[in-house]
């Protein structure tokens, strides 16, 4: 059905294109006069006159000496611009809904949360997991046989190849404010680092172990160094009286 909606824009587009064509091309009318009386006369020199006055006119794009009553226009028909806008958009809307890919130049797109723009790609992303697996068969098959290759060149790697996971990166718009949120409502309810981490976008966090580290390094240079801030360092002054606070009771005992 898709293959037609292309056809039927690309006519629109053609058609349109020829009446702009025609309107550049369109036909003058004279009334009351005509380039081509001169020529008509039977008098010497009048048809070179005729192509004189003809160039003429090319030339200045104007016409002179007119005679009374005389009229200039051109045989033109109007051309349907809303239509063929209205039916552009028509077309187009129904091409991306009956391929199930949606506009993503659309103003739909533009500013849309990350719930909405998943609901306006959610047909686009089940032809696309299907594409998906289906590269995942060829892709596992090509894998088994460089495994195979390289068991035989005596260069074999640990594991087999389904040890090898196959992993898709989608490129789609996403809104990295609300993943900043989500974030910050997962740590508030209690969810380990791995976890926050795990839930961000590849674009965001392509290594979760990596941004773990990288974390771990963060809090550690952000403590303290108490050896050199000089706590239980001081030597104590023995000449210093300690003061003691004895109750009746010890001091009676003493």
């Amino acid at each position: 059905p898709v293959v037609s909606l292309i056809d039927a824009l690309d006519v629109l587009y053609s058609d349109s294109m020829n009446e702009f064509d025609r309107f550049a091309f369109a036909y003058l009318i004279m009334k009351k006069f005509g380039l081509s009386d001169l020529a008509r006369k039977k008098a010497p020199g009048m048809v070179d006159k005729a192509d004189s006055t003809l160039k003429n006119v090319k030339k200045k794009r104007i016409f002179e000496h007119l005679p009374e009553g005389a009229d200039i226009s051109f045989l033109t028909k109007d051309i349907p611009s809303e239509f063929i806008r209205f039916m552009a958009e028509i077309l187009r809307d129904q091409i991306h809904i009956q391929s199930h890919v949606p506009d993503f130049t659309s103003e739909k797109m533009a500013g849309a949360s990350g719930i909405a723009i998943q609901r306006l790609l959610f047909d686009f992303e089940n032809i696309a997991s299907s594409a998906e697996a289906d590269f995942d068969i060829g892709l596992a098959e090509r894998i088994k046989l460089i495994t195979i290759i390289l068991t035989l060149t005596g260069k074999g790697i640990a594991g087999g190849p389904e040890d090898i996971v196959i992993t898709h990166k989608r490129n789609l718009p996403q809104n990295g404010k609300e993943f900043a949120d989500l974030a910050l409502v997962m740590k508030n309810a209690g969810f380990s680092r791995y976890a926050i981490a795990d839930v961000m976008p590849d674009d965001i966090i392509p290594d979760v172990e990596l941004e773990l580290e990288r974390q771990a390094e963060d809090a550690e240079a952000l403590m303290p160094d108490i050896e050199n801030m000089g706590f239980g360092n001081n030597p104590v002054d023995d000449k210093k009286p300690v003061e003691e606070n004895i109750n009746e009771d010890e001091e009676k005992d003493l």
